[in-house]
């Protein structure tokens, strides 16, 4: 997505900033995967004077950020690191995680979360965790979208066994005819006619 293209639609001023508010919810409607109080937070930091100062937020400050993220050497070694973590039990990520959301809701609570994760790695440390809880995905009302951490972190679970297709003896079908026989005048002139015409 353009992001500025798809912001600056707000712009009805013409400046290249948007009220706090409108750019509150525009990334709420853009379903960012964060939670009302994480786009508060990240719409606070985007203004260049704290409030009330100013409301208003510059879409350069935006841009300058998506940027920023998209260079930052942090957040490519925190995505390795939680790979790395989570490698041995990637197949079991979106299962376990699955199995905490009793309504089928797609997402969690924070501490179904944890425990979740926990349970799939016993050693993850209580600053690990936090780490993890921020770059999970949230709804609105900041409960997890786990099927998007797992998307992330985890993989497909293997897929089931082939069925057996073996037919027992009593269902197999009686009187089946065999092939017949072939004898040996019949090949001798089956590969003399091959022969010829190759």
């Amino acid at each position: 997505m353009n992001w500025l293209s798809a912001l600056g639609c707000l712009d009805d001023s013409g400046t290249g900033s948007l009220p706090d508010s409108v750019f509150e919810r525009a990334l709420l409607a853009f379903r960012l995967k964060m939670s009302n109080s994480e786009v508060k937070m990240f719409v606070g930091a985007l203004k260049r004077c704290p409030p009330p100062m100013e409301q208003l937020v510059p879409l350069s400050s935006f841009e300058d950020k998506l940027v920023e993220a998209s260079r930052s050497v942090d957040v490519l070694q925190l995505e390795r690191w939680f790979k790395l973590l989570l490698e041995p039990v990637s197949s079991n990520v979106a299962i376990t995680l699955r199995g905490c959301d009793e309504q089928m809701t797609g997402s969690i609570s924070h501490a179904d979360f944890c425990k979740a994760l926990l349970e799939l790695v016993d050693s993850i440390s209580d600053e690990q965790m936090t780490l993890l809880l921020h770059v999970a995905g949230k709804t609105e009302s900041a409960e997890v979208d786990y099927m998007d951490f797992a998307d992330a972190f985890g993989a497909p679970p293997p897929p089931p066994p082939p069925p057996d297709v073996s037919w027992p003896e009593e269902a197999q079908v009686p009187g089946t005819p065999e092939a017949p026989g072939i004898d040996d005048d019949t090949l001798n002139s089956f590969f003399t006619c091959s022969g010829t015409l190759g």
